[in-house]
């Protein structure tokens, strides 16, 4: 996921919104949050538009938002799902704007109170709508694997 929103840059940034969550002294609870986002610097790499000392991004407002929600049932295992959403009219750069969607989910299961196995994954689409040159459109995704270990252990 890293690669993936290593095009996307939110220099400065707000997010409010509503955090809940059950009781997360049962075994077994969840958590949910819903966000609006402001950036009011946030840059995007360009399809187009490059300087001569190298600058390659469009420059703009990020408006959007982001909902998460996920469950944790204590010593054996989480689960979260995460999506976002952000528009970025083009204030400095090719003439313009972006929208980018987010997609992530990570399952974590533990072996003991110390070792674990996870998957988690990632996509990432961006359409860009230019005033002046083709749109372009790209989609990515990852997929991982991966053990896991906590240090000390699960508390």
């Amino acid at each position: 996921m890293r690669r993936m929103l290593g095009m996307f840059r939110m220099f400065m940034g707000f997010q409010g919104g509503i955090v809940t969550r059950t009781n997360p002294k049962k075994s077994l609870h969840a958590y949910g949050e819903a966000m609006v986002r402001f950036n009011p610097i946030a840059a995007i790499r360009s399809d187009y538009f490059v300087t001569a000392e190298g600058r390659d991004y469009d420059y703009g407002v990020g408006i959007g938002g982001r909902v998460e929600g996920g469950a944790v049932w204590a010593e054996k295992g989480t689960l979260r799902v995460t999506g976002g959403y952000i528009w970025l009219p083009v204030v400095s750069g090719f003439s313009g704007n972006h929208n980018v969607f987010t997609f992530s989910a990570d399952l974590r299961g533990y072996i003991n109170r110390k070792l674990g196995v996870g998957v988690s994954y990632g996509r990432l689409w961006r359409r860009s709508r230019y005033t002046f040159k083709a749109d372009v459109d790209e989609d990515l995704s990852e997929f991982r694997a991966f053990g896991t270990i906590n240090i000390p252990r699960w508390q």
